[in-house]
């Protein structure tokens, strides 16, 4: 990481702390009544509340579709590894002549048949 790469975080932070400071330096010199300015207030944060809402609501749609392309994407992908395994397989097969494994029971039958 580079050294500055703080220094973008640091002036966010500091830009939002201005903007609250400075919000609550208006409303408390505001020439209007303190009725007047909590209505303001209210209408300003219900305002500011829907627009969250829709961006979150925005963010969840786009999540789930990036979701479902990337679990379309991988069941394709596994299924195409799954089919280059089988040809495989069968390739291996086919090479050995669709040898029968041996059991294992009749190797031991045979080394100690004469014992």
């Amino acid at each position: 990481m580079s050294k500055d790469s703080g220094k973008g975080k640091g002036f966010i932070i500091g830009a939002a702390l201005g903007a609250l400071v400075g919000a609550i330096g208006g409303i408390l010199y505001a020439p209007k009544k303190g009725e007047e300015t909590r209505q303001e207030l209210k209408e300003k944060f219900d305002q500011y509340s829907k627009t969250v809402n829709e961006a979150v609501q925005e963010l969840g749609e786009k999540g789930r579709a990036i979701t479902k392309d990337i679990t379309e994407d991988a069941k394709s992908l596994g299924s195409k590894i799954k089919q280059q395994a089988d040809d495989r397989i069968s390739g291996l097969k086919s090479e050995d002549g669709e040898k029968e494994p041996e059991d294992d029971s009749k190797k031991t039958k045979r080394y100690f048949k004469g014992v």
